[in-house]
């Protein structure tokens, strides 16, 4: 019984731990987006429509979109309002966490060289 009751606390922690670790890496792409917020509305909102600028806008508010979805589904909150939102939601996820870590690094880092 013992093996059993370490398996379920063991489980708890991992669900836990995946939680904190989901979180902490949103709240770090939220506070990363208005830190930056400023900045976009001066180079990039007040620029002609190109290509390259749907491309950045698209990679900036995609990536926000898909990780406030892993956001609330990791937490639970999603239930909450229903099953429809996770049905409409989720043919988008593989569009918003696709190499995002890259394309992301790689906006973020190409202003600083």
């Amino acid at each position: 019984m013992s093996g059993a009751f370490e398996s379920a606390l063991a489980l708890i922690y991992d669900v836990a731990l995946q939680r904190a670790a989901v979180v902490a890496g949103y709240s770090l792409l939220l506070y990363d987006y208005f830190l930056t917020l400023s900045d976009e509305v001066e180079y990039i909102w007040n620029t002609p429509r190109t290509l390259v600028k749907f491309i950045y806008l698209a990679n900036r508010y995609i990536v926000l979109l898909g990780q406030t979805v892993l956001c609330i589904q990791v937490t639970a909150h999603l239930a909450v309002c229903g099953c429809s939102i996770s049905r409409i939601l989720s043919p988008l996820w593989p569009l918003c966490v696709r190499d995002r870590y890259q394309i992301v690094l790689g906006f973020s880092i190409s202003p600083v060289w």
